[in-house]
């Protein structure tokens, strides 16, 4: 598997990138910027939802100390706390527009003439987000011909985190719909593309927004290359290089999905306790102890994945006292009501405030555990590894609860 794994993820690339296969017909010849493409030509046009929308957050000083340097991306005011991000919001309309990627690490929106759309394109690095002109040194050349749609298409081809992880998905695609819908309505569109399996939640989300299941495609291939009559992609949600899920995308995720309440049947618990049982990362090695001090406290233990969409919203409306290790379960505090009290427990080494910033701007009662040995881990370590957690540290942060 460790061969296989080194051939697809370095080998493969470097041959694409030696290969001219339609590298003339299909390669980048160019850049276009944010408002450069509004309706200057005939192939595109960019409608713009809002500029400078801000959102804040306030964090503690520990907590935005203690993240790695590699996600502590957005600027902190350490007299206020306060945590920001601001950003243009755009959608773009391509005619005969493009969308490549041969990774989960990055994808190219182009124009019918071969000009990357920067800023609806992503590239990651290990120190961060893409960063201005990053998704511009596109530099493969492997371009098989691209698989046409008809009619006007929405890219949702998004890389490994929105396509694997449901807090990616939460946070970096589902609120590019709510752009979409404000210029054209998702009712105009007649394909949705994602990359990636379905996992199930992916196509419940999109059925609840009244998308017809026909409508969304899912391509779990390695090399995408299609092109659609009409191209519709959006600006990210958070920014070009920001860990804050905007205060907007909350609103519309709450406001969207607030009749799933009605369609759970499920009798939920009100304090839950979130296992990781079904991850293979970031699990607890004395679970046992946790669950069971826990559950004398009137918790119950939950794991996420066994529960439909709806569910899930559902169980984190009703609950009033969460507590769970660091994770993408924990992007559903962006259903909770006010006042509901959250406790994240993070390894010593990989301490973020993504979650924490989402509990500031719901009005959430947010506290946190940092566990494990700091001396010892790595971020990248400490992001995979499992972890003990004091029970007698968890007693004293649940006092008062």
């Amino acid at each position: 598997m460790r061969i296989l794994s080194t051939v697809l993820n370095y080998v493969l690339p470097l041959v694409f990138r030696a290969i001219p296969l339609n590298y003339r017909k299909f390669g980048a010849k160019g850049v276009c910027v944010g408002y450069s493409l509004k309706n200057k030509n005939h192939e595109c046009n960019a409608e713009v939802i809002a500029k400078n929308d801000v959102s804040r957050a306030h964090i503690s000083p520990e907590i935005y100390q203690s993240t790695p340097q590699f996600m502590k991306v957005d600027p902190y005011d350490p007299v206020n706390g306060n945590i920001s991000m601001r950003q243009d919001l755009l959608a773009w309309k391509l005619r005969n527009g493009r969308v490549y990627t041969n990774n989960l690490k990055e994808f190219y929106v182009m124009t019918g003439s071969n000009l990357i759309v920067e800023d609806a394109s992503y590239k990651h690095f290990v120190g961060g987000s893409a960063r201005r002109n990053s998704a511009t040194n596109m530099r493969y050349r492997y371009f098989p011909v691209p698989k046409k749609y008809r009619g006007r298409t929405v890219s949702l081809i998004l890389g490994g985190g929105a396509s694997t992880n449901i807090g990616h998905w939460l946070m970096d695609a589902l609120p590019r719909l709510h752009l979409i819908d404000e210029v054209y309505g998702l009712g105009t569109i007649d394909n949705f593309l994602l990359q990636g399996k379905d996992h199930g939640y992916r196509s419940q989300s999109l059925e609840l927004l009244g998308i017809n299941r026909e409508k969304i495609q899912f391509l779990d291939e390695r090399i995408i290359h299609i092109v659609a009559d009409e191209l519709v992609v959006t600006s990210h949600p958070r920014g070009i290089l920001s860990n804050i899920f905007p205060k907007w995308g909350i609103e519309y995720l709450r406001t969207v999905y607030r009749g799933c309440d009605c369609r759970c049947s499920n009798e939920l618990p009100a304090k839950i306790y979130i296992s990781r049982k079904d991850s293979k990362l970031r699990g607890i090695d004395n679970e046992d102890s946790v669950v069971k001090f826990l559950s004398l406290k009137g918790f119950s233990e939950v794991v996420l994945s066994e529960l439909s969409f709806c569910e899930k919203i559902a169980l984190f409306r009703g609950a009033e006292k969460i507590v769970s290790m660091s994770g993408a379960a924990l992007t559903f505090s962006i259903f909770c009501n006010a006042k509901a009290k959250v406790l994240e427990i993070f390894p010593a080494k990989f301490v973020h405030y993504v979650n924490a910033a989402i509990c500031s701007q719901v009005g959430l009662n947010y506290k946190y555990i940092i566990a494990g040995n700091a001396q010892e881990e790595s971020a990248w370590s400490a992001q995979r590894a499992s972890i003990s957690v004091d029970i007698r540290e968890l007693e004293e942060s649940l006092a008062g609860w």
